[in-house]
């Protein structure tokens, strides 16, 4: 098979590849990290799917606690809620806290017989995540 062709194939299976079921974005500053999964990464059309977040404090000595929220947009579905106020322990024996929290995604109506695809973007103190999901008919 010659370079041009196997580079062609490579590339399609690259685009065809299952979402991943966990992202993580850090902010500019890389004081916060933000995770987001799901397991699976699939819903179906008019179904709901729970969505874990994770945001870790990545300064060391941790920074004082200021109230903060994660805030979500979606397409392909809803997210309810559409923030969630984050606060993080205050155990000083941590060395990176974390907040774990939920959130629940509900999937669109798709046309047609096909698969749909949906993306749920959260945002915290500049950290941005996006979690792709595949929306699958029923059987």
């Amino acid at each position: 098979m010659n370079r041009p062709m196997m580079i062609l194939l490579a590339v399609a299976a690259l685009a065809c590849s299952e979402p991943k079921d966990r992202v993580t974005g850090t902010s500019s500053d890389e004081l916060y990290t933000l995770t987001v999964s799901a397991d699976p990464n699939w819903v179906r059309p008019n179904s709901s799917l729970l969505i874990r977040i994770e945001v870790t404090q990545n300064a060391i000595p941790t920074l004082p606690t200021l109230p903060g929220q994660v805030t979500f947009e979606a397409n392909g579905g809803t997210v309810n809620p559409f923030s969630l106020p984050v606060s993080f322990p205050t155990d000083s024996t941590l060395v990176r806290p974390t907040f774990e929290g939920s959130v629940t995604f509900r999937a669109s109506n798709i046309q047609g017989d096909g698969e749909g695809q949906a993306e749920i973007h959260a945002f915290y103190e500049g950290a941005r995540a996006t979690l792709k999901l595949r929306i699958v008919p029923g059987q």
